[in-house]
């Protein structure tokens, strides 16, 4: 389970940060960097499902920055917020918080 979460918010980061850069009137770097994270998410999502403990822990703490990082981003004035992509990082932020619990629940069994 969950390498499909890890898989879908991998995707959600990815295609976000493209619609956010392409959608923005000044397009900048930091309108790519949940891009960068889903690929590293989507890279370690083959180890996830062959049950590569390491590369699991490492979604994990990944996850877990990404969360951090995008509460941030909620409380914090950022270009993101100024141009209205509320909605974006809530949505990936709710996908994070999911593949983190996922994780949990899947270390509990």
């Amino acid at each position: 389970m969950f390498q499909k979460i890890n898989l879908i918010n991998a995707l959600s980061l990815m295609s976000a940060a493209v619609w956010m850069y392409k959608s923005s009137v000044n397009p900048s770097v930091i309108h790519l960097m949940p891009f960068v994270g889903g690929i590293i998410l989507l890279a370690l999502n083959n180890g996830i499902r062959e049950g590569s403990s390491e590369q699991i822990k490492v979604a994990f703490y990944f996850s877990i920055m990404y969360v951090i990082i995008l509460m941030l981003l909620l409380f914090l004035e950022n270009v993101l917020m100024e141009e209205g992509y509320f909605l974006y990082i809530i949505s990936l932020l709710i996908l994070s918080f999911l593949s983190v619990v996922t994780y949990i629940i899947e270390k509990r069994k």
